[in-house]
């Protein structure tokens, strides 16, 4: 791991109608939380500059997301899929996905 703590953040909504979201940004906190993972939460639904921003890292508007050092990591479910290949941990060092 590298030395230095890669900036993680955290792009959820805390508005957000879809229960599939709420379900998805839930999951992704514990799993983030579960790897000892610094993080910082943005909350999109109260800050559209931050929402922009997100967007045009990501290129998605889909919530939540995962960045680390500015780029786009992904969602739960390719979080997941990281995890599941071992790999989240060096991602959220900073490693390329």
């Amino acid at each position: 791991a590298a030395a230095t703590m890669a900036q993680v953040v955290l792009y959820v909504a805390s508005v957000s109608g879809s229960a599939k979201i709420k379900k998805d940004t839930q999951s992704l906190r514990w799993l983030l939380e579960k790897k000892n993972c610094a993080f910082d939460e943005v909350d999109v639904a109260r800050d559209q500059m931050a929402r922009g921003r997100m967007k045009q890292i990501s290129g998605k508007a889909t919530l939540p997301q995962v960045h680390v050092n500015g780029k786009y990591i992904g969602g739960f479910d390719e979080c997941q899929m990281f995890e599941e290949e071992e790999r989240l941990e060096d991602i959220l060092d900073g490693e390329d996905p």
